[in-house]
């Protein structure tokens, strides 16, 4: 047999004929080189073609098996399919893909694309030019809107943001869009709200009157500042509360022009004090009575 190798005179059909024809070697003694030739070839279907040409430049006398074209056709039909196969849909015992499937990979965000998991269902190819150059317009507009996002943010840092900002912005905006609601529903034709939202509406208007005569209040009285003491004719502090009620006594009555109509007038004062109208009624049913 090692004449016949060295040779190279006899392929590895030959070799396992030739070899199955003569007395085998006891397995007690076998080697590398002594095993029979099917064995051997058996052992190389198991390696790569790299693996086959480093194996034949160590061994020279397994040169003859690592170029047999037995191995390579059986390689080719048998060996690579079932490989490829299982590096792509093979399973761990538990039954999971070893390999994530497109659809996986779509939703973690390696396959990137406008659309791109609904093209892919459809059949559709998922890197084409065109869906190649929406991925780059739906990237560059995602930019856009984050570097102007961050330009406003960091522009508000650069504006005042303690209370009185607040208080500005609050001024600005709630209270002139409450007051643009409330006239603009005034004004409209009564057919065109519903009947449903006239108390609303109503009860809306009082509470933005009544918040407007109470800021005119706070601001011309003092009644902000609470801790502010006051010094009287006789020596003595007089209270805030006491300069409070002394200012409403004195202007309290200009508050709501007499110019008003009469009915005006009275619901708005009934609106700033709601106590005042179990007042009247009370004093409106003891006459009744009498």
């Amino acid at each position: 047999m090692s004449v016949v190798i060295e040779n190279g005179t006899m392929n590895a059909s030959e070799l396992v004929s030739s070899q199955a024809s003569s007395s085998l070697i006891p397995p007690s003694d076998w080697d590398l080189l002594t095993i029979p030739p099917e064995i051997t070839l058996r052992i190389l279907a198991y390696l790569d073609i790299p693996d086959l040409a480093c194996l034949s430049c160590a061994c020279p006398q397994l040169a003859v098996l690592t170029s047999d074209p037995i191995l390579h056709r059986n390689r080719l039909r048998l060996t690579a399919p079932s490989r490829i196969a299982h590096s792509l849909f093979g399973t761990s015992p538990g039954g999971i893909l070893l390999r994530p499937s497109v659809g996986e990979l779509f939703q973690r965000g390696i396959m990137r694309g406008l659309g791109i998991e609904r093209q892919w269902r459809i059949g559709g190819y998922i890197y084409s030019p065109r869906m190649v150059l929406v991925l780059e317009n739906t990237l560059r507009i995602h930019r856009l809107r984050a570097k102007n996002l961050v330009s406003a943010v960091l522009r508000g840092r650069l504006q005042p943001s303690g209370p009185s900002a607040l208080v500005a912005s609050y001024s600005t905006t709630i209270r002139t869009d409450i007051h643009g609601v409330t006239e603009g529903l005034k004004k409209t034709k009564p057919g065109v709200v519903s009947r449903t939202l006239l108390p609303t509406i109503r009860s809306l208007g009082w509470c933005f009157k009544r918040d407007q005569v109470s800021r005119v209040v706070r601001g011309a009285s003092g009644i902000g500042a609470l801790f502010v003491k006051r010094g009287s004719a006789d020596g003595e502090t007089d209270s805030p509360h006491r300069s409070v009620a002394t200012w409403i006594e004195k202007q309290g009555p200009k508050l709501v022009p007499d110019s008003s109509p009469g009915l005006e007038v009275e619901r708005t004062r009934l609106a700033l004090c709601p106590d005042v109208g179990k007042i009247i009624r009370f004093y409106e049913g003891l006459s009744v009575d009498d």
